[in-house]
Order: structure tokens, then sequence, then C-alpha cells
């Protein structure tokens, strides 16, 4: 064999080794779109994180209610031109929350651009009222005192783990009259009798046990029957030889 020929076949065998050209450049585009993939997929799950790192903790100084960054403005008495100045002043209370800066949601804010009363803002009588000391009670205390008392099923969820209402709620009517009369009267205030809330008497297991308070759940039911229409119109009373007994 001649030399020429020997040069040639080698030629040839090296050639047929390298990899073809359309190949080298289809797998490197491929590995780039790969890595643009996973780029995106971080830029989507860092653009997400950002977004939920503040949860619904501003607070608006009109309405006073909870929201998130991107339901409020900083507030700014001077765009409100149209508005009458004793609105202006009743609605912005000059409340600062998040960064200790006075937020206001769009909602009050477009309504005091256009020279209206929001409808959901405290200056309108949509305030929360101060929960009073005597109604911190624990869940069966409060139970206890509840003219409808509410039976659901909770579960969480399979994604996200929220909590969501399972079935029918039932709400089974409850005689405060009778159950608060009952309740026996301790010497003192601090002690506790344990209780047993059951979705019916004639059921073997009991629905919820805790122990109560029965000077707390007495108080409580005064008080109200005292401010509360709705229990004034259950026919809910009590009896101040009720809260005496307590006293011996």
């Amino acid at each position: 064999m001649s030399c020429f020929h020997t040069a040639n076949v080698a030629n040839e065998t090296l050639f047929h080794d390298l990899p073809n050209v359309s190949q080298v450049t289809f797998g490197s585009d491929e590995l780039q779109a790969q890595k643009n993939r996973d780029t995106n997929a971080i830029s989507v799950i860092n653009f997400f994180h950002k977004n939920i790192a503040h949860g619904p903790e501003y607070v608006c100084t009109c309405c006073d209610q909870l929201w998130y960054k991107t339901s409020v403005v900083k507030c700014d008495a001077n765009k409100y031109k149209s508005c009458s100045q004793d609105v202006v002043k009743s609605c912005l209370t000059g409340f600062k929350s998040v960064n200790d800066i006075e937020w206001i949601c769009i909602t009050c804010d477009s309504n005091l651009k256009k020279g209206k009363l929001p409808s959901c803002s405290k200056a309108n009588k949509m305030g929360f009222p101060d929960k009073p000391d005597v109604l911190n009670l624990t869940s069966l205390e409060e139970r206890i005192i509840s003219p409808r008392i509410p039976f659901m099923q909770i579960r969480e969820l399979s994604r996200g783990g929220q909590l969501s209402i399972h079935g029918n709620i039932v709400n089974v009517p409850s005689d405060v009259n009778s159950t608060v009369h009952y309740l026996p009267r301790p010497p003192s205030e601090s002690q506790t009798i344990p209780i047993k809330l059951k979705r019916r008497l004639s059921y073997k297991h009991h629905y919820q046990f805790q122990n109560v308070r029965p000077k707390r759940v007495l108080d409580a039911a005064k008080y109200l029957v005292d401010t509360s229409d709705l229990f004034r119109g259950e026919g809910i009373e009590v009896q101040n030889r009720w809260l005496n007994d307590t006293m011996y």
C-alpha cells in the first residue's frame, strides 16, 4: 500500500470520528435554552418570594383595614382638593404603620379625590369597636353564652395548607338562660370548672372539653345583655341574684 493511500485512509478515519457541525450547534442551542429556562424559573421564584415577603401589614388611615402593599399608596392630604377640609380631617387619622408612613387604600384614596366620603371610613361610623376586657373569653366560654352554636368541619386543603369548610354548617340554638342558671357559683373569681360540650347529650363523646370561669361567663353575659340588641331580642336575661350568688 502506498504512502498516499495510507494518508487518505487516516484522514477519512479522523473525519468520521469528528462530530457533525450541525449536531454541535444544535446541542449548544439546546443547552443554552435549558439555561434560559432555569434562569427564568429562578427569576419567577424570586419574584414570587419578593411579592409575598410582606403580608397584609399596611393599615389604611381612613378605613382602618389591613391591606397588601399593592393596594395602598402614601397618604397626601394635598391631593384631595375637591373634598371639603372637614371631611379630609375626619378621614385622615394620622395613623402610621409600615416604615412609619401614613398609608391609605386605593378605594378610600379614589373616593376622596372625587370629593366623596369613603363608605368604609371610620368617619362614616364604620370603625371597628374596641373589645372590652370582659369579653376576653376562651372558645368554650364564648359558646356557653352564644345564642347559636355553629358546628362545622374545617379541614386542611391538599395544596397550600389553607383551611376550608367541609360539608354543611349546622347552627344549633342554645338556651343561654338555662345554661347560665345551671353554672355553679364558686367562692373565688379565679376558680374554674371542667365542662364538656356535646352536639347532643345522648352522644358518648364530647365535641370540646375545657375549664371555664363561671364568674367571667356571667360578667360577659350581663355585658352583652346590657349592650347588644341581638341578646335582648333573643330574650336573654341575667338576673342579679345569680351575680350576687358568686360572692358567697
